[in-house]
């Protein structure tokens, strides 16, 4: 018979025990690499774009992607109406789920967006939380996403298939994924109010003054300057800037002559400027807008990158940012309005 030493057969089997545990915590910590390096990825491909809608699908398919699932959903809070509704969704087939509208506590997301807390239900059709629109589903995920406490919606992952349960690590990833998830929703928004504020802000100021038509009466160019500066005083109060400033296209349309300056009575270095004629081809941001019809943003250190005399110009009276919004009228542009802090 083989005769064994009891403390050296306990010594290798804690030994074994040791390394089986450091192998197990290494599998984890590798499992853990493999789910952060993929959120990373999927975090990165909806921060890629500032349309919301675009934002919204990207969100939809990338959850779903996340974890492996085939049909997953999005829902943003309707403060005024105090319900979630359906914003994007992937693998959700059927009109059903059209303009789908859940009210606080109502279903898996409805519950969550009252809790303000992540649920799984892995038995979903034998659940209280069982919705007749999802009658396919066996397990539900969904968490919130915030923005600080302020809830913006509800991201779900959804299974159909027997078998497939959504965990603790589920849960977690999907949650770091709703915190992204909230930084692109929230920067797409902003991105759609500001395009907002600057078309309805050109359309009012075209609206209001007939600049092109009223540029070439030259008997009238006395009125046309009263009309500009009360026009430019209006527009700083409306967008709480600092300085407006009109500049109308001269006859050649290759550069912009200074018609007027918002405060008139200000700082001398900007009396110089009226009437001045600034070039195009110095002033990069000034032709895109004009090529576009759209408003263009840009800073002082955004200008040094493309022109040293648009990057002088804006230094020289001491602008940090400006917004230039073209004039357009029935036979195109016929200037700018800029809005300088």
């Amino acid at each position: 018979a083989i005769q064994l030493d009891e403390g050296h057969a306990q010594s290798i089997g804690q030994q074994a025990a040791i390394a089986l545990a450091n192998a197990r915590f290494h599998e984890q910590m590798a499992a853990k690499n493999r789910q952060l390096s993929a959120l990373l990825d999927t975090s990165k491909g909806i921060n890629a774009d500032l349309s919301l809608k675009t934002v919204l699908n990207s969100i939809a398919a990338k959850a779903a992607e996340l974890l492996g699932a085939m049909k997953s959903v999005v829902f943003l809070w309707n403060e005024e109406l105090q319900r979630l509704e359906i914003a994007a969704k992937r693998g959700l087939k059927g009109k059903e789920y059209d303009g789908l509208s859940i009210s606080l506590g109502e279903g898996v997301t409805g519950k969550v967006a009252e809790s303000r807390r992540a649920l799984i239900v892995n038995d979903y059709q034998s659940s209280g939380h069982r919705m007749e629109r999802f009658q396919q589903t066996t397990a539900f995920l969904a968490v919130p996403i915030l923005k600080g406490s302020e809830l913006l919606g509800v991201i779900g992952v959804l299974s159909e298939e027997e078998g497939i349960k959504f965990n603790r690590e589920s849960t977690e990833l999907l949650t770091l994924f709703a915190l992204h998830a909230a930084i692109a929703i929230d920067n797409a928004r902003l991105h759609q109010e500001t395009l907002s504020m600057s078309h309805d802000l050109a359309r009012r100021v075209n609206e209001s003054v007939s600049l092109h038509s009223i540029s070439r009466a030259a008997s009238s160019s006395l009125d046309l300057e009263v009309l500009m500066e009360k026009s430019a005083e209006e527009a700083a109060a409306v967008i709480g800037v600092d300085r407006v400033a009109f500049g109308l296209l001269n006859e050649d349309e290759d550069a912009l002559v200074v018609q007027s300056i918002y405060p008139a009575d200000g700082d001398p270095k900007l009396k110089f400027w009226k009437g001045a004629s600034l070039p195009l081809a110095d002033f990069p941001a000034g032709s895109e807008a004009l090529a576009t019809s759209l408003p263009v943003a840009v800073s002082c250190e955004d200008a040094a990158s493309s022109s040293e005399v648009e990057a002088a110009f804006y230094f020289s009276q001491d602008i940090q940012s400006i917004l230039l919004v073209p004039l357009v009228s029935a036979g195109g542009n016929i200037g700018l309005i800029s809005f300088a802090t």
